[in-house]
């Protein structure tokens, strides 16, 4: 598995991340992965190693109202964030607005700032 994809690149970017919670935490940035590991799909799978990130906050409304039609609530809030570069690799895919980051072992979530928080309403 080329995993991350060789098209996937450090970047800078302000991007939309549903949330849960208000902080930036570890727990706000689980990848599928790790998220349910009995799924062995998942396993093979690059998309599932890496977070999702909208370029809009409306995206990541869109999103976010697809879940709670297939029953998942996917959070509370939809956070502004900056990715920075030492975070890991991106795949922007701008077609649709989705950005997978495939984060760097060292990563942490002080590596992103948190510049907006809004409830999902």
């Amino acid at each position: 598995m080329d995993c991350p994809p060789t098209e996937a690149v450090e970047m800078e970017k302000i991007a939309y991340r549903i949330f849960k919670g208000e902080e930036l935490k570890d727990d706000e940035f689980i990848p599928h992965v790790k998220l349910f590991p009995d799924n062995l799909r998942y396993k093979t799978k690059c998309d599932a190693h890496a977070i999702s990130f909208f370029d809009t906050a409306d995206k990541a409304r869109e999103v976010y109202k697809e879940g709670l039609a297939r029953n998942k609530n996917l959070g509370n809030f939809i956070a502004e964030v900056v990715i920075k570069q030492q975070s890991g690799k991106v795949l922007y895919t701008i077609s649709s607005g989705h950005l997978s980051l495939w984060m760097y072992a060292n990563w942490n979530p002080e590596m992103f700032e948190m510049t907006e928080l809004a409830p999902i309403s």
